[in-house]
């Protein structure tokens, strides 16, 4: 409902006219999530036809619920709201109403055997041109809108936008916070090719600047190597010593240490005694 009453609010300002232009005309401005959005209802369409064959209606409601829930409002909305902002009969604009009417139109025939008076409020809102949703025809497939590689795509960058999020949230860094740079290193085949043709979802999205797609043995570009005793260790094992190691392993540069502790353990000497630091250490 929510979704609903964001589009009609601006259609209704904009003074949207379904009919006035027709798929053809707008098809040139659909951008990739608009596409994604349309194949994605195709895929409903044949889910739901396909369970009610079966009289399987609670799986088909269940598709129609994560339709609703996962693609269009918590993913579309938020990649079209700032298109819906312009103020000028914009053609991007209109091919996102034009999207956002066929899906609340079909989702209203959709629902209509089950919830018939919520589906006939959706469509009295929305379109209203017949006397009642139940009027319709049901929806017909159009193959030429399915774009499967494409949805793969957009899964995949879903994904990894959860991932950034998941990381922002450890490191205490809030979404509206952008980040400079997001670096991602030895994806897929499949996560690489999503992110170069769905990049600039992805860093809206992330809410991130640039990207960096590394290779698997590539660092991550601004990072320093650090090495950081840890001066409990050294010192439940050398005693006395353990400031003078302290102070000799902060002397010594974070490389050597690291290829050092590569081979299994550091060594070193002090006071005429042998030092053996262990990665644990």
């Amino acid at each position: 409902w929510n979704v609903l009453r964001f589009a009609t609010t601006y259609m209704v300002l904009d003074r949207f006219d379904p009919n006035a232009q027709d798929y053809a005309a707008i098809s040139g401005y659909l951008r990739p999530e608009d596409h994604w959005l349309l194949s994605r209802l195709e895929g409903l369409k044949k889910t739901v036809t396909a369970e009610f064959g079966t009289y399987s209606l609670h799986r088909a409601y269940r598709a129609v619920e994560s339709f609703v829930l996962d693609d269009l409002s918590r993913w579309y909305v938020k990649l079209v709201r700032n298109r819906t902002w312009i103020e000028a009969d914009d053609l991007d604009k209109l091919a996102v109403y034009h999207v956002l009417f066929e899906a609340l139109r079909t989702l209203a025939l959709l629902l209509a055997p089950a919830t018939p008076f919520l589906a006939e409020a959706v469509y009295q809102r929305l379109d209203a041109r017949k006397l009642s949703v139940h009027m319709l025809d049901w929806p017909s497939p159009r193959e030429e809108r399915v774009r499967p590689d494409l949805e793969q795509s957009m899964a995949i960058v879903k994904e990894i936008v959860e991932v950034v999020s998941k990381e922002r949230q450890k490191g205490g860094r809030k979404l509206r916070w952008p980040l400079k740079l997001v670096a991602i290193r030895g994806p897929t085949l499949e996560a690489a090719a999503a992110l170069e043709t769905l990049r600039g979802i992805f860093l809206e999205q992330a809410n991130a600047k640039d990207l960096a797609v590394l290779k698997a043995a590539e660092e991550f570009p601004g990072m320093a190597l650090v090495a950081k005793p840890d001066a409990a260790a050294i010192g439940k094992a050398y005693r006395v010593l353990q400031p003078k190691i302290m102070k000799l392993l902060e002397s010594r540069p974070a490389e050597e240490i690291k290829k050092g502790l590569e081979k299994g353990h550091l060594a070193g000497g002090g006071e005429g005694q042998g030092v053996t630091i262990e990665p644990s250490m």
